[in-house]
């Protein structure tokens, strides 16, 4: 996610339950990985849109569905100082 996203920066996560979520950037599981991306929610599909260029977006279909756990919407991020 570097450029919307930083390294090291702490992330806050939204994780009340929808039943019809809206695009946004999510923490979520994939095929036990934990990742945060931008999605988009389809008809049938999730699109899953990485900020770097060097990846390229893929999408989840309906079939795949039950092995996507979202977590949450990202709502806020930064970069906070550890001593």
């Amino acid at each position: 996610m570097k450029g919307e996203i930083e390294c090291g920066e702490t992330i806050a996560i939204d994780i009340t339950p929808s039943s019809h979520p809206q695009d946004g950037i999510y923490a979520f599981w994939w095929e036990g990985i934990f990742m945060v991306k931008r999605l988009h929610f389809m008809s049938g599909m999730v699109r899953v849109i990485p900020e770097s260029q060097y990846y390229m977006a893929w999408q989840i279909d309906e079939s795949e569905y039950d092995k996507l756990t979202l977590i949450g919407r990202v709502t806020a991020s930064q970069n906070i100082r550890r001593h």
